[in-house]
């Protein structure tokens, strides 16, 4: 059957050509946008092995959470763990370091797991003001080379 000169399978047929070509060209926008991702734009900067220790105001170590490095410039972060004896490595994914420059440090504490017994917010280990990279006043200057750190000492 033929309507005003076209098949009626046309509407259809022109719909799908047109959800087609809308989904191809997502696509294609979207694997653009891949290459300006963090992971590759860390990819392309050189890491600097960094270590360092955590000690509490009475100088025992932190023996859980991990320390963070936040770079404001680069906006990125990198972290690592807090071993039983407070010291970390710092990682990005599968990779040992950090690049070169200024950061600021937060530490974050390994709170309990689970639902607490209570409604009470369980115990720091040490002053909230370190779990926030704008209050906690430590900064680091990562340098081309390996990074042996003074430990952060966590006052009170």
């Amino acid at each position: 059957m033929i309507l005003n000169g076209n098949s009626i399978w046309m509407p259809a047929y022109s719909w799908l050509v047109r959800a087609f070509g809308v989904t191809a060209l997502c696509l294609a926008v979207l694997s653009g946008l891949g290459g300006c991702s963090g992971s590759d734009a860390v990819g392309n900067l050189t890491l600097y092995p960094v270590k360092g220790k955590v000690l509490l105001a009475d100088g025992k170590p932190l023996t859980a959470g991990r320390v963070t490095f936040m770079s404001p410039e680069k906006a990125m972060e990198f972290s690592g763990p807090i071993g039983p004896d407070g010291s970390f490595s710092i990682m990005y994914g599968e990779k040992e370091g950090a690049p070169e420059g200024k950061y600021v440090v937060r530490i974050d504490p390994e709170l309990p797991k689970g639902k607490p017994k209570s409604n009470k917010q369980p115990a720091f280990p040490f002053p909230k003001k370190y779990a926030d990279e704008t209050t906690s006043g430590l900064t680091v200057v990562v340098q081309a080379g390996p990074n042996d750190l003074e430990p952060f000492k966590l006052s009170k």
